[in-house]
């Protein structure tokens, strides 16, 4: 684990839990694309560049979520590196507790300042600024976070970031975290759409082709959400149609998975209402859902 592999002529990857990319500019000058899930994951990556006389200029996030940004900070403090994000990731970079924020709605228990959640701040330049690298195209991929985006590189090289879990996560946690499920969905047709050679997510094996997987990540969405509007036949509050995602999809509740999995489900039923097929109205001092 951590092996440094090739993918393209100027592209590679760090084989870790959240694949950290490699985009070598020119014989010396090279960018990370995310930079792991902690502080471990930074020191093997930045070790491996410095034993190749390489210099890391930059830090290029494809979101800010805790997997993908954890190593921020000690390579920034490190080195001096550039850290660049989309405009509407910008401010969690800087301020990753507002992550934990959104998820709990509130202050947040102190439960959830925990590794997998929490990362320390760095600073964050627009991926719009002058010193963003040109030879790599920025192509915003909303949906599973805020501000998310790929990176399609000269090379043919796509860096997607978590626009699409592979059948190994799918199958292994059935419901995956999403912030707003039809942008997911637009995204997800979006990549079918981009001229690349290889395609890298940050939890899936290089792929050549996406197709199939693109499509087994649109009907899983479609599944999820025709489950939780079977939960909706009769009028059902939020807190039982949770109970009954984690039931259904076997899934071990604790306080972290209550938190990323009930924002899921929230984001499932405005999805659903969105589309006409349920509505969400108050009766004695309760939030309920009910299919159209």
């Amino acid at each position: 684990m951590y092996e440094l592999n090739k993918l393209n002529s100027r592209t590679y990857y760090f084989d870790c839990p959240s694949r950290i990319g490699l985009y070598k500019q020119n014989e010396t000058d090279v960018y990370l694309i995310d930079s792991g899930n902690g502080k471990f994951a930074a020191k093997k990556a930045l070790k491996e560049i410095e034993s190749r006389n390489w210099n890391l200029k930059g830090i290029l996030c494809t979101h800010a979520h805790a997997d993908h940004i954890g190593g921020n900070s000690y390579l920034q403090e490190t080195t001096g590196c550039k850290i660049f994000a989309h405009k509407n990731a910008r401010c969690l970079v800087e301020n990753p507790e507002l992550n934990i924020v959104l998820l709990y709605g509130a202050d947040p228990i102190e439960e959830l300042y925990c590794r997998f959640l929490s990362a320390n701040p760095s600073e964050c330049l627009d991926v719009n600024d002058p010193e963003f690298p040109k030879e790599i195209k920025v192509v915003e991929l909303e949906g599973h976070a805020s501000g998310m985006v790929g990176y399609l590189c000269d090379d043919g090289t796509f860096f997607t970031g978590d626009a699409f879990s592979s059948y190994a996560t799918i199958e292994k946690y059935g419901i995956t975290y999403n912030f707003n499920i039809s942008k997911t969905v637009e995204s997800l047709l979006k990549l079918k759409t981009v001229d690349a050679g290889v395609f890298l997510a940050s939890h899936s094996e290089p792929l050549n082709d996406i197709n199939d997987i693109v499509g087994y990540n649109i009907k899983e969405i479609e599944y999820i959400a025709e489950k939780i509007l079977s939960y909706v036949k009769e009028k059902n509050i939020f807190e039982d149609i949770l109970s009954r995602v984690f039931k259904e999809f076997n899934i071990e509740v604790n306080t972290v998975q209550y938190a990323l999995i009930g924002s899921t489900v929230k984001s499932y039923l405005t999805y659903l209402k969105d589309l006409g097929k349920i509505t969400a109205f108050t009766e004695d001092g309760k939030l309920f859902w009910k299919s159209v």
